[in-house]
């Protein structure tokens, strides 16, 4: 199960496939969800590795719509 916050969320969302996290290979995500607009996040493998051993990530999207989002994700 994976607890994900994103600062500032008005509609976006992020959820990365269990394979993805076991493959630990660096990874774009769009963390759309219902927002109006996009952003994009990227996972790199060390940031995979902390997740498999149940460490929380943090990294920052792109800035679209002159804002971004700081994405925390954990794994339990």
């Amino acid at each position: 199960m994976q607890m994900v916050t994103i600062s500032s969320n008005h509609g976006h969302d992020l959820k990365i496939p269990p394979a993805d996290i076991t493959a630990a290979s660096d990874k774009m995500y769009s963390i759309k969800g219902t927002s109006q607009h996009d952003h994009m996040v990227t996972v790199t493998a060390a940031m995979f590795t902390k997740l498999n051993q149940g460490m929380m990530i943090m990294m920052t999207s792109t800035n679209v719509s002159n804002h971004d989002h700081v994405v925390t994700v954990k794994c339990a």
